[in-house]
């Protein structure tokens, strides 16, 4: 007689929807792991943040750059449309910058002393004297042949003539630079730094009166004065 051995397959019973796994499962990470990665990030930082700092002192210093060129510029327009000499000074070693007609002259017809442009406009845009970002000033290179620059202090009438002259009367400007009527102006490099020595130069040609822009700089110690 042949028997016939019959083996069923038993049927795994059935996991329930929330049933957990027989196997362990990890829920977070270990100290050692957290206190790895707090490291790596910490190195990452320490290698970005003088990267990091050094285009933040760029921008400062071309916001400086920028607001100077400004001046400049309408220095040039205002000359060439109401046919006046216009000056820009700046504070050597300072933050202080302003724009205002080359010369000044009391008008005889008006009812009070007031001053005027020399071409004898009615109305004028009384000039401000303006400053440099924090941590930025107008930088002054010594010369090799020990020359020195000219400072002066502006005239009580130009200071009248200036919206906030009476708080700046006390500063020492460097030689103007100088805008005419015909569009051409006096050469000049100006030269804005930060705390940092990062630096820009603003060349204004004589012929046009057009200003040129640097590239950021930096300055070595010991140099420039």
């Amino acid at each position: 007689m042949i028997r016939t051995l019959v083996i069923s397959k038993r049927t795994p019973p059935k996991k329930g929807l929330f049933q957990v796994p027989s196997k362990t499962l990890r829920s977070g990470f270990t100290l050692f792991e957290l206190l790895l990665v707090l490291a790596v990030v910490a190195v990452l930082a320490g290698l970005a943040w003088p990267r990091l700092m050094g285009i933040i002192a760029r921008q400062n210093v071309q916001s400086a750059a920028e607001q100077v060129r400004q001046r400049l510029d309408r220095g040039r327009v205002k000359a060439v449309e109401e046919a006046v000499t216009y000056q820009f000074r700046y504070e050597p070693y300072g933050d202080r910058f302003v724009l205002l007609p080359n010369e000044i002259v009391t008008d005889p017809d008006a009812e009070s002393n007031s001053l005027s442009s020399s071409n004898e406009l009615t109305t004028i845009e009384r000039p401000r004297v303006f400053q440099l970002p924090e941590g930025c000033q107008f930088h002054v290179q010594n010369s090799l042949s020990g020359e020195s620059m000219t400072m002066e202090r502006l005239p009580e009438e130009f200071s009248a003539l200036i919206v906030n002259g009476a708080t700046n009367s006390d500063v020492s400007w460097a030689p103007p630079v100088l805008y005419y009527p015909d569009g051409t102006a006096t050469n000049a490099v100006i030269t804005v730094m930060d705390e940092q020595r990062n630096y820009i130069h603003l060349a204004v040609r004589d012929l046009t009166g057009a200003i040129t822009v640097s590239q950021v700089s930096r300055m070595r110690e010991g140099l420039g004065g």
